[in-house]
């Protein structure tokens, strides 16, 4: 069995844990503490072939910044990250850069499976902070996938994580094959 491994990073309060457990276990949690780490793990099948993805959902770093490398670490080169801000935080938004930049760092390199996330897209929109184009256009910058979702309301979860392990597939195995077949 295929097994592929994600780690989510994003501030306190963005909805990282209600986006692992919405994907995992398909329910909202109404309260959440907050994460110190935690994993989470779901067998589903990809491209014919049955497949585990373990998610390891990080602690913001307002909480534990200096362990921030060992996560990056921790994911093996052929792995991906999921980078989540909250659309009515402005400075869930804003932290994202130096989160990418650190990943790439550590990594060393610019190739690296990664997404980009707008979550709580199901608020009231006098409530947001940060624009649908905002995201875009970081989202270029990093050379990442953008999308906005609702761990409430089950929107783009599952694409979410499909995406990145779509992602990681691709840099496996880089090939005409998977321009083709709409992938890129």
């Amino acid at each position: 069995m295929k097994q592929y491994t994600v780690a989510v990073f994003g501030s306190s309060w963005v909805g990282k844990t209600a986006l692992s457990i919405q994907f995992v276990e398909e329910a909202f949690p109404e309260y959440i503490d907050i994460t110190i780490e935690d994993t989470f793990e779901k067998e589903f099948e990809h491209n014919g072939h049955r497949c585990q993805l373990k998610i390891l959902d990080t602690a913001s770093p307002e909480v534990f910044d200096g362990v921030r490398d060992q996560y990056i670490k921790y994911i093996s080169n052929n792995q991906g990250f999921v980078l989540v801000y909250s659309i009515d935080d402005s400075s869930s938004f804003m932290g994202l850069r130096e989160l990418r930049d650190q990943i790439v760092h550590v990594k060393e390199t610019l190739n690296v499976p990664m997404i980009l996330v707008g979550n709580k897209c199901d608020i009231e929109e006098e409530y947001r902070a940060v624009s649908t184009k905002e995201g875009e256009t970081l989202a270029k910058e990093f050379k990442c996938t953008f999308l906005e979702t609702s761990a409430k309301r089950k929107i783009h979860v599952k694409d979410t994580f499909y995406d990145l392990v779509r992602q990681i597939d691709r840099l496996e195995r880089p090939s005409s094959l998977s321009f083709c077949c709409g992938l890129m």
